[in-house]
């Protein structure tokens, strides 16, 4: 009885714990944003600065959303970003600076994303606004930062 309670604990413990083989990705560096959202184009680029040591970074994007229904080109946006990770999990939350576009005004919302960690060079989620949540990817670019 006692060697089968042990077992359960021991089993348990190892669901409950997080793994020490998963090794936390420093995120620093420029990443390539691609959104899902049917005909349009949606997408851009994130700087992300910052350390791994307290899992807390910073970054600016710049995202293109450009759709038939769009004026002209598009939507262009600056955002800046704070951004958590723990547990392989990447919080994004996002502020705009700036609009490319006068039209953006009143109409373009932050973005906002929850990532996963699938790699050094991967992070695949959701881009969440006030419209709703579309499947997202960020992929770090292989010349790094400068």
């Amino acid at each position: 009885m006692i060697r089968k309670l042990s077992l359960v604990v021991a089993v348990m413990c190892s669901i409950i714990a997080p793994s020490s083989a998963e090794p936390e990705t420093n995120l620093a560096g420029i990443w390539t944003i691609t959104v899902q959202d049917g005909e349009c184009e949606f997408g851009g680029q994130a700087a992300v600065r910052g350390s791994e040591s307290d899992g807390r970074y910073v970054a600016d994007l710049t995202m293109r959303h450009a759709c038939p229904t769009f004026p002209d080109d598009g939507f262009v946006v600056i955002q800046t970003s704070e951004i958590s990770v723990m547990n392989g999990q990447v919080s994004v939350r996002s502020k705009i600076v700036d609009f490319a576009t006068t039209e953006s005004w009143g109409v373009y919302a932050p973005d906002h994303f929850a990532l996963t960690i699938k790699s050094a060079e991967r992070l695949f989620g959701i881009q969440t606004d006030r419209y709703g949540t579309k499947p997202a990817e960020w992929v770090r670019s292989k010349a790094g930062v400068s």
